[in-house]
């Protein structure tokens, strides 16, 4: 078994970020040896100390399945990283000039976008595998923008207002079938999410876990032959214990 969790609303609790209430079913998973793999949009910088306050200590899926880093290991920025912004170089100048990335804003200019604090916005710019930004155009700028990156091979995906940039294609499904080979993990695969965003990666599961989110009626994953779908009666920390809880029961000793 391994368990693959969005963070943010899932196993973080939306407002204050505690996951006290989760720390029951971590125990047990931790005891039986059990990986709990983080998989989220936050960077490796922000994802590690809260790895580090959590008690996790191995792979981690990061900048929504951008890349996967290895511990307590943020890493230099990637070649992928680095790509992106030579990309962005080479589309017309009217197009660029549109996108501002974060890179492009530094850290005042993401605090002031994300309403972020200065440190975390210092976290949040601590990117290495995918750029996200803001588009000032219209939807023909931004459809022919789209197109040009698309043939240099970068991929954008839209999320609230910002547009997020990727040498490729990659989803934090993509990264669970990686990590599961390389740790050797067994059947069940199991996956916890609050949001659209994590739609992929529960259904490449065989538990599907939907956590509620009282800011919306949730995510449509259907049951198959492989998957079974747990919607949890809590929100949050309180959700991803009780479902965890629940498997770990039925699983046995």
């Amino acid at each position: 078994m391994i368990v693959f969790t969005d963070l943010d609303g899932t196993l973080l609790d939306h407002s204050s970020y505690a996951f006290d209430a989760a720390l029951p079913a971590i125990r047990r998973l931790r005891a039986a040896a059990i990986p709990i793999v983080p998989a989220t949009s936050k960077t490796a910088a922000e994802v590690v100390p809260l790895m580090e306050r959590i008690g996790l200590d191995g792979p981690a899926i990061v900048e929504n399945g951008g890349g996967v880093i290895a511990g307590s290991q943020a890493g230099p920025q990637s070649e992928d990283y680095l790509v992106i912004r030579e990309r962005l170089e080479q589309i017309p100048e009217t197009l660029r000039k549109k996108f501002t990335g974060f890179a492009d804003m530094g850290e005042d200019g993401i605090a002031r976008a994300t309403g972020l604090s200065s440190e975390a916005a210092r976290l949040a710019g601590q990117r290495q595998f995918t750029e996200p930004g803001l588009f000032d155009g219209s939807a023909d700028e931004l459809r022919d923008f789209l197109d040009a990156l698309n043939r240099l091979g970068i991929s954008a995906k839209k999320g609230g207002r910002f547009l997020t940039l990727a040498n490729g294609r990659h989803s934090k499904a993509d990264r669970m079938s990686e990590i599961a080979h390389e740790l050797k993990a067994q059947p069940p695969f199991v996956a916890l999410g609050d949001a659209l965003n994590d739609r992929a990666m529960l259904e490449a599961a065989n538990i599907a876990i939907i956590v509620r989110n009282p800011d919306h009626d949730g995510i449509d994953v259907a049951e198959s032959a492989d998957r079974r779908v747990i919607r949890t009666s809590q929100p949050g920390p309180m959700g991803w214990n009780e479902a965890i809880q629940t498997i770990l029961d039925e699983q046995g000793p």
